[in-house]
Formats: structure tokens, sequence, C-alpha cells
């Protein structure tokens, strides 16, 4: 069995393609590099199946390549809606993938697949007591309707910091290497996640893998000064929500779950 990974997003292809291949699937990564292009090489690929990342423009080029495809929707590119091409694309893929529960309301008879997080590579560095430093990645670059109330969010998020005494850092989201987001996370005590959608965040699992206390849209936001007042004192609890959350998102447990959906495909 080969699979192309067309494109990617979040690194998701790219964990899912290294332990894919640890299941002996051949699995070859095929960035964009625009679409006339990457739809002539994606035709020269021998391959039993397209796994392609994001519904936008990867999508069209797997549909005009001929190729047989799934898509995996990630988030912005059909939760405020998409135009005609992704639709045909999506009509006409043998299966549609999502990485997010609240998606499931866009795309019906689509499959949801947990964000695979490579617990390995971000395992818990140091043992958090208390809380003093905390990192909140600014969504910039997303959707405008899914960062209409995020200015909002950092405020309060600023206000309840200060009146516990905590460093907040705020970061561009996409300012850090995927390579580097281990030693990054690390560096803090807490993660802020968002409320600007009904779900975790890549980043918000990937802190809760390496034990990192994580507050987001299931955490209430007008309480926060008083959770952050127990994490201070006590963050284990929030810990131990987390480890058990990310369970379900280990890349070895998403990725068998993948195989048998290749297979399934395919027979």
């Amino acid at each position: 069995m080969k699979i192309v990974m067309l494109h990617d997003c979040a690194y998701v292809g790219a964990t899912l393609s290294e332990w894919l291949q640890k299941m002996n699937v051949e699995v070859e990564l095929l960035p964009m590099r625009g679409l006339l292009r990457t739809m002539i090489k994606l035709r020269r690929i021998d391959c039993d199946l397209v796994h392609v990342h994001y519904a936008r423009a990867p999508s069209w080029v797997a549909m005009f390549s001929g190729k047989r495809y799934i898509i995996h929707c990630h988030g912005d590119d059909i939760r405020h809606g998409y135009n005609y091409l992704t639709k045909v694309s999506l009509s006409k893929a043998s299966l549609v993938l999502f990485a997010t529960p609240d998606l499931s309301q866009y795309i019906h008879g689509s499959v949801y697949l947990p964000t695979p997080i490579d617990s390995k590579f971000f395992k818990p560095i140091r043992k958090i007591n208390t809380i003093l430093k905390a990192l909140y990645f600014k969504r910039e670059t997303a959707h405008p309707k899914t960062r209409q109330n995020e200015s909002k969010h950092i405020r309060v998020i600023e206000n309840a910091c200060q009146s516990s005494e905590i460093k907040l850092d705020i970061l561009p989201k996409g300012s850090v290497k995927y390579s580097e987001m281990p030693n990054l996370l690390s560096r803090y005590d807490l993660f802020f996640d968002g409320w600007m959608l009904p779900a975790y965040s890549k980043t918000a699992f990937e802190a809760m893998s390496m034990a990192i206390p994580v507050i987001g849209y299931n955490d209430n936001m007008d309480d926060l000064n008083n959770i952050l007042l127990d994490l201070k004192s006590n963050p284990v609890s929030n810990i131990n929500r987390g480890n058990k959350v990310v369970e379900s998102h280990l890349a070895e447990k998403v990725s068998e779950k993948m195989l048998q959906l290749y297979l399934e495909i395919l027979r």
C-alpha cells in the first residue's frame, strides 16, 4: 500500500506518515507548490490513495489528478463556508475526515479522526508545582470569524494573570517551528488555549502530553481568577485531566485507526 500525503496542516500529515511507516505503509509527502505544478507531479506518482490535508486548493488538486483520494478537514477550511470546487471535491472523495468534533455539522457522512500527538516527542520535561509563567498563542492568521472575540479574551487573560501574579507571554501562532515546540512549552507552567472555538487546539494537546496545565474552551472564562487561584496552589488535577483528554490523541492509536480506514477504502 502506498499513500501520498498531499500538503500538511499543523504537522498532522507528517506525524501520521511517521507512524504509518512503522506499520509498513509506504508514504510519500507531497507539499503544495502551486496548483498546476502539484497536480502534474501527483499524476506521475504511482499510489493507491491520496490523503489530502485541507479542503481547499489541495483537495482541488487531488480531484483533478484523477487519483483516488480522501480529504482531511482541519477547521477554517470548512467552518465558515466553502466554494463550489471544495463542495464538488468533498462529494467525490472516498472518505472525508474532520479533526475537531464541531466540524461534523458542516460535512455530513464524515469521520472524526483525533489530532495525532507524538507523546515521545511531546513528553514531560519537568514537574510543575506552581504556576509562575503562562503562554498564549495569538491567532493572527485565523479566519476573521474565528478570531473576532480574541482581543476581548486576551484582555481577560491578561487581567487574570496580573491579579494572580503570573507572567504572561503572548506569541503569534505559527512563529515557532514544530521542532522547537517541546523546548518552548517546557519553559512555561501553564498554557492558555482559546475560547473562540468549541475545541482544543493541537498545541493544547501537545501541552497536555507534556503534563503542562491547559486552560481553554472547557473552562469558564468568567471564573478565570478563581481557576488560576486554584491552579497556583494545586496544578495536579488539571494535569490529570489533560492526561485523560490526550489519551485518545496518541499518535500510535490515531495511526492504527487511520490504517483501518485505508484498508476499508481499498479492499
